[in-house]
């Protein structure tokens, strides 16, 4: 996704950190998802940027669960994220 920030949106590394430290509220994650979506609307995929962001939003869930619980991931929900991917991947090809 930071490849998009960069190629597709014009912007530079520095602008990305720049961004990141001036947004109080939102992470470096959910800017990028912000930006990404706010480019699928231009690109006139409304649709499509409902489902990144949704998609987007399942991912972080089981990442936040593997990184910050104690519970282990087993292999039902490392499909699960597969095939989130599988969709997701689709997705972001459109931006690049």
């Amino acid at each position: 996704m930071h490849h998009i920030w960069i190629e597709k949106l014009g912007h530079s590394a520095d602008e990305f950190s720049a961004a990141v430290s001036q947004s109080k509220k939102t992470g470096s994650h959910e800017l990028l998802i912000n930006q990404i979506a706010t480019l699928l609307v231009e690109y006139k995929v409304v649709n499509f940027a409902r489902e990144f962001t949704n998609l987007v939003g399942q991912l972080k869930e089981i990442r936040v669960e593997a990184d910050y619980s104690d519970k282990n991931i087993d292999i039902e929900k490392a499909e699960n994220a597969i095939r989130i991917m599988d969709r997701l991947l689709p997705l972001l090809k459109k931006c690049a």
